[in-house]
C-alpha cells in the first residue's frame, strides 16, 4: 500500500472516498464539517436520523453526496470527542480501513491526524495510522494457487489534514510503514508451514533483513550453540533433519537508518510514501 500526507479540503480531494470522523451526539470533526458545510448540510441531516451511532470503528459509507469532489463520503466513529485514547482511536482507524477495504476502493483519503487523543500528539496519530492500515489490509496468500477474490484492495491511503499539520510528520509516517510492515512480516513467518519455513529458511530471512537495512546478523550453528551450552534448545530440534539455528541481530550504531531519508535504505518490499 502506498501512502501519503496532504493538506488539502476534504471537499476538493479527488478520490474515490474520503473518510472522515464522527463523534458521539453526531458531533462533527474540523474535516466533517467543511464536507457538510459543502454539502449544505448534507451529513448533519443524515446524522439526524439516528440511523448511525459513532462508536469506535463504526462507518456509514454515503454516495452522491452533493458539492465535493470524491465519489463517496464514509463517515466513521470515533467515540465521545473528549475521551478518544490510544483504543479508540485505532479502533476507528481500523474500522475505516476495513468499510473501505471491503468496498473494493483502491484510493482513499482519511482524516484521522487531527483527531485529538488523549495524552498524545499528531506524530503518534500518524504513526498509528499507517501501522493500523498495514496491519488491517493484511492477507496471507502466498499459498493460494489462484485469488477467487478480483477486488485489488485498497493500494493507496492519503493521511489529509486541513491545516498545516502536515509538517515534520513524514519520520512519524515513515515509522509507522515500518512497524506496520515488520509486524505483517512476522506473520507472514508464523503462517508459512513448518516444511518451508525452517531453521535454514530463517536465517535466510535474517541475512536477508541484515543486508536491506545494514545490520550485522550471526548465525550460530549446532557447534556453535553446543560451545554456549544451549542444551534446552538443541534438544528441541534433536527429533528434527532440520539442523539448528539461532539467529543474532545487532543494529550497528553508525549504520541506523535514518528517518528523514526514508527511502534510502528502505527494503523493495516495504511501501512508497510522500508529503505533499
Amino acid at each position: 500500500m502506498e501512502f501519503s500526507i496532504k493538506a488539502a479540503p476534504p471537499e476538493k480531494l479527488k478520490s474515490d472516498c474520503v473518510a472522515v470522523p464522527v463523534f458521539a451526539s453526531g458531533k462533527l470533526s474540523a474535516a466533517a464539517h467543511e464536507l457538510d458545510r459543502a454539502a449544505k448540510g448534507q451529513l448533519s441531516r443524515i446524522l439526524k436520523q439516528g440511523d448511525f451511532d459513532p462508536k469506535p470503528g463504526s462507518t456509514l459509507m454515503l454516495y452522491g453526496v452533493t458539492g465535493i469532489s470524491a465519489v463517496r463520503v464514509l463517515l466513521v466513529g470515533f467515540g465521545k470527542q473528549q475521551e478518544v485514547g490510544a483504543k479508540e482511536y485505532r479502533d476507528g482507524v481500523r474500522g475505516a480501513v476495513r468499510a473501505l477495504a471491503d468496498a473494493g476502493v483502491e484510493e482513499a483519503a482519511l482524516y484521522a491526524i487531527e483527531v485529538s487523543v488523549t495524552q498524545r500528539d499528531a506524530g503518534w496519530a500518524t504513526m498509528h495510522a499507517a501501522t493500523v492500515a498495514l496491519e488491517t489490509t493484511y492477507r496471507f496468500d502466498r499459498l493460494k494457487s489462484k485469488s477467487k477474490d478480483n477486488k485489488k484492495g485498497l493500494q493507496r491511503l492519503v493521511l489529509g489534514v486541513t491545516g498545516k499539520q502536515a509538517r515534520g510528520l513524514d519520520a512519524a509516517l515513515v515509522r509507522g510503514i515500518a512497524i506496520g510492515e515488520g509486524v505483517n512480516f512476522a506473520r507472514d513467518l508464523g503462517n508459512l508451514p513448518p516444511n518451508i519455513c525452517t531453521p535454514a529458511y530463517l536465517a535466510e530471512q535474517s541475512r536477508a533483513l541484515g543486508r536491506s537495512h545494514k545490520l550485522k546478523v550471526s548465525v550460530l550453528e549446532r557447534r556453535d550453540m553446543e560451545k554456549l551450552r544451549l542444551g534446552s534448545l538443541l534438544s528441541v530440534s534433536n527429533g528434527s533433519r532440520q539442523p539448528p539455528k539461532k539467529m543474532v541481530i545487532i543494529r550497528a550504531l553508525e549504520n541506523t537508518i535514518s528517518m528523514n531519508s526514508p527511502r534510502k535504505n528502505m527494503p523493495k518490499r516495504r511501501p512508497e510514501y510522500s508529503t505533499k
